[in-house]
């Protein structure tokens, strides 16, 4: 057997032309085939021809896929608590503001509850960056 006789008989046993085509083989022709022209004016044309499957919906990451699905989730949980988070921390200081002004209308000099006001929130501030800082070493965690 001459080397190209060789090489066509290797060929004929990958390609399999006259076997029937399974769903997935007929769906990746068919691709191709809608677009059989692009090939032709690609750089690559196994990157074309991978592209256009691709664009078909035909190839799949289901393990990059399951991996962006749990991102998602993970990303959505930790928006969700930051916004809850950020609730707290304006609820607080709305009740400070509050506060202060109840001291002022009973008579307190402003100058004491100015001074008051911008250490409770400093604390309150510093309460904040805590439970963020903690929820994300706590994602960080659950990211690996």
């Amino acid at each position: 057997m001459t080397p190209d006789e060789k090489a066509h008989a290797d060929a004929a046993g990958i390609l399999r032309e006259d076997d029937p085509r399974t769903p997935a083989e007929q769906q990746a022709l068919d691709a191709i085939a809608k677009y059989r022209w692009v090939p032709v004016h690609a750089r690559d044309w196994n990157t074309a021809i991978v592209r256009l499957i691709s664009i078909a919906g035909l190839l799949r990451d289901k393990h990059h896929e399951a991996k962006m699905d749990r991102a998602a989730v993970v990303m959505a949980e930790a928006t969700a608590r930051d916004r809850r988070l950020d609730a707290q921390h304006i609820s607080a200081l709305d009740s400070l503001v509050e506060q202060a002004a109840r001291r002022l209308d009973a008579g307190d000099a402003p100058g004491a509850v100015a001074v008051w006001l911008r250490e409770q929130r400093a604390a309150l501030m510093e309460a904040a960056d805590r439970a963020k800082h903690a929820h994300l070493k706590s994602d960080a965690g659950a990211s690996r």
